[in-house]
């Protein structure tokens, strides 16, 4: 399966998720998807994210859309026909 992480509009990663096991979480799956990206500072803003617990994470599979949290199993989100999954990560911004 082909995944993007997207961090606010930006596009961080992409690459396949073929090694995404039962039990991999969303933190796992962003994990890897980082790896394969070679840009730092953005990895940097991506991993500052996910430590704060006012950042929103957004699962896109198919055309279901859902509000996760890091530590919640991949298996539970993907739906079985869609080709792709796109991980979306925002942080509230200060003022509005």
């Amino acid at each position: 399966m082909i995944a993007t992480l997207r961090y606010g509009i930006q596009e961080a990663a992409q690459t396949s998720l073929a090694e995404a096991g039962a039990n991999t979480t969303v933190a796992q799956a962003i994990a890897e998807l980082l790896r394969s990206s070679q840009d730092f500072q953005l990895n940097d803003q991506v991993q500052a994210a996910l430590e704060d617990p006012l950042s929103i994470i957004e699962i896109r599979s198919g055309n279901q859309v859902q509000t996760v949290n890091p530590e919640v199993p991949l298996r539970e989100l993907i739906s079985p026909e869609a080709g792709q999954l796109e991980i979306t990560i925002n942080q509230p911004h200060v003022g509005g």
